[in-house]
């Protein structure tokens, strides 16, 4: 099988090599906009490989620019200055702007479009500007959570999109004025736009501005839109809860408000949704509301369908065929790996170009991983090891993987109307690992009949010397990521009482509720793992014994192959 390495030309290899220099984030290149570059007629799609400017001219383009620089305007984000007016210390702190062009593939209901984001150059501020410019989003085990008490109590959700989200959120008035300068082009339409602005053009052709709010590219922006958020969504008596900041919750309803910057996911009923949709849209008129009632939504990249049985499918189908057209992946297979995965082999080390494909094929499929495809997980962990210096047969493998993926795009995962109780199950398989001997630990955390929350694949922190101490590690480990999910649904309500854990090792069992032994081939195992004797004793959790046969989590660790590859793999999605 060989790897797709010729994804674009080698003189898009060598300016992609470029731009990577420059620190690129978020799915799509952020390109200096300096004056007359070549670099003004460079465009992507969502998977950072290069793209032609297609049909597109230089209306097009400039009617995209006219949109981001309007939205300025309007939201009265700025305002300009005389650049003799700014203060000596400040003009040594201007910042410049970045432009960002992405093209947005042609769909069934529209065509193919170009969107610009102007940017602030952040990165040429003092961070001491605004120390605290930390932001969070949502939690992906929140996401599902909402998704499985959305199933559990027939609740209805609706997927919102602020556009321009960060510009509403106003700069402290404590904090140092920032001026931010607009290159020659974007001045020009900025004084079309604003014709009383002219006054203010600065001799080299440039318009100057003092920022009001949070432009995009400011490190505290996403913080201060948050806080902007916190302050509406209080008003309608939502508010953050203490587990996860980005889950804001009414004590009067029984749905949840997920926010992940400026998409929310928001469940209640239908009466509930339609009073928060009215809301919002007073405060953000652009506001875009998809109603679960009226057909898929889509959050994330995630499709959510609402089946006959009223169960909650969650699939990326779309998401996925994207990812297949964008790196070429044709082939299709029906295991997400072969025999030989842990195998390796460094007579053979993947070129430059090879190993920056298979990193970004690798990090696509890790998104469906972590958001619908807990059944790809183990070869992405095993993979994952390998980002640094794969081999070419690190590189098959992953088109192996790419290809199982394309063979199985409709699968996804599957609420179903259960009683919400909290179970997990935690394997580990010693030594799994030939190079250095450690284990492949496994978990994965559900809710009885209603869907699965977490789950993980990932190697061993350190050498383990019998299976006992390596299933006893992996236990006390997931069980830190376990407690915090149990906290959230009792803050929500949906009271937790012990959680059962499932665990195939009986020796592990015993030491888990007995605490340290005192034979010889237990004597050495660290003492921080017994604190879950310490839960148990508390009951806030108890390990029931499976037998490997029955135990899922066994398909977070070791290859499995068959009728018992897809029975643990339905049991894992909910879709048996």
């Amino acid at each position: 099988m060989a790897f797709l390495c010729t994804l674009v030309t080698p003189e898009e290899e060598e300016m992609s090599n470029f731009l990577d220099n420059r620190e690129i984030h978020e799915l799509c290149f952020l390109l200096d906009n300096v004056e007359e570059t070549e670099l003004d007629n460079i465009y992507y799609n969502t998977f950072n490989t290069m793209q032609s400017p297609m049909e597109f001219n230089e209306i097009d383009i400039e009617n995209a620019d006219i949109k981001e620089l309007s939205n300025f305007i309007e939201l009265k984000t700025m305002e300009p200055v005389y650049f003799e007016d700014i203060p000596e210390h400040s003009k040594r702190k201007i910042i410049a702007t970045h432009v960002l062009r992405r093209v947005k593939e042609k769909t069934a209901q529209k065509e193919a479009s170009i969107k610009t984001r102007i940017a602030a150059r952040g990165d040429q501020l003092d961070p001491n500007i605004y120390p605290n410019s930390s932001s969070s989003t949502v939690n992906k085990a929140s996401i599902k959570i909402s998704l499985i008490v959305a199933a559990a109590e027939d609740l209805d959700l609706v997927v919102t999109d602020i556009p321009t989200a960060y510009l509403h959120a106003h700069l402290p008035q404590t904090m140092e004025f920032i001026y931010m300068k607009f290159n020659k082009k974007n001045s020009a339409t900025l004084i079309k736009l604003k014709p009383e602005w002219e006054k203010f053009m600065n001799a080299d052709g440039c318009l100057y501005v003092k920022l009001l709010k949070a432009h995009y590219g400011l490190a505290m922006a996403g913080m201060l839109w948050y806080k902007e958020l916190v302050s509406k969504l209080a008003m309608i008596e939502y508010y953050p809860t203490k587990n996860d900041i980005c889950v804001f919750t009414n004590c009067n309803n029984k749905g949840q408000l997920n926010v992940h910057v400026d998409d929310l996911l928001i469940s209640g009923i239908d009466n509930v949704l339609q009073h928060i949709i009215l809301f919002l849209q007073s405060l953000y008129p652009t506001l875009k509301a998809q109603f679960l009632k009226d057909g898929p939504v889509e959050y994330l990249a995630s499709q959510i369908t609402r089946r006959s049985d009223n169960s909650l499918f969650v699939d990326q189908s779309k998401y996925g065929a994207k990812v297949m057209k964008t790196f070429k992946i044709t082939g299709k297979q029906n295991y997400p790996y072969q025999k030989d995965l842990f195998d390796e082999d460094f007579s053979n080390l993947a070129t430059p170009w090879q190993a920056k494909i298979f990193s970004k094929l690798l990090m696509s499929i890790n998104y469906a991983v972590i958001e619908t495809r807990p059944d790809m997980a183990l070869t992405i962990s095993f993979l994952s090891t390998k980002m640094q210096e794969p081999t070419v047969r690190d590189c098959e493998k992953c088109t192996h993987l790419a290809e199982y993926w394309n063979n199985t795009l409709h699968l996804g995962i599957r609420y179903k109307k259960a009683p919400i109780i909290l179970r997990a199950s935690m394997d580990a398989s010693l030594g799994s690992h030939p190079g250095n001997g450690r284990s492949q630990n496994g978990f994965i955390f559900y809710t009885v009949g209603g869907g699965p929350i977490q789950w993980g694949s990932h190697l061993a922190k350190q050498v383990s010397t019998s299976s006992t101490m390596s299933e006893l590690i992996n236990l006390s480990d997931n069980c830190k990521l376990l407690l915090p999910i149990r906290d959230f649904l009792n803050e929500i309500n949906f009271i937790q009482t012990t959680v059962i854990i499932e665990q195939d090792n009986k020796s592990t069992i015993s030491l888990a509720i007995n605490g340290r032994g005192n034979s010889s081939k237990s004597r050495h195992i660290n003492i921080n793992h017994f604190w879950i004797k310490e839960l148990i004793d508390n009951k806030i959790i108890d390990v029931y014994h499976t037998n490997t046969k029955q135990i899922v989590s066994d398909s977070f660790t070791k290859t499995i192959f068959g009728s018992q590859f897809v029975k643990f793999r339905s049991m894992i999605m909910n879709i048996e």
